[in-house]
């Protein structure tokens, strides 16, 4: 599956994208640009010119109601739920990603109601 096929899939169908950018040169502070594209083509397009000319390209993953603004209260479409597994010998819950995934089932079985 290409870069555009899977944001089509992830991403909704209207509003603003969103790619997120930042290079750093050595001793010196990060550069960081937002840029807000109409399609999906011109996200891509503009993510892999970033990554061309040096840059770490991120797409945000939600849509937008207007350019310019990541804020929740600017959403339009948020289609995927995504949840960081963030476990592990450093973190706060000492999880391997089996125990963190058991945890998970455990809280939403717990919580929800029959």
């Amino acid at each position: 599956m290409n870069t555009k096929s899977f944001l089509e899939l992830v991403l909704g169908h209207e509003g603003h994208y969103c790619v997120w950018a930042n290079r750093t040169a050595t001793g010196e502070a990060p550069e960081i640009k937002q840029k807000f594209y109409s399609s999906v083509t011109e996200l891509v397009d503009a993510a892999e010119e970033f990554d061309h000319n040096g840059w770490n390209a991120f797409f945000a993953l939600a849509t937008y109601e207007e350019s310019g603004s990541r804020k929740a209260d600017n959403v339009k479409w948020m289609k995927s739920f995504f949840l960081d597994l963030d476990c592990g010998p450093n973190k706060e819950l000492h999880l391997t990603p089996l125990g963190f995934y058991v945890y998970l089932i455990h809280i939403i079985t717990s919580t929800t109601h029959h």
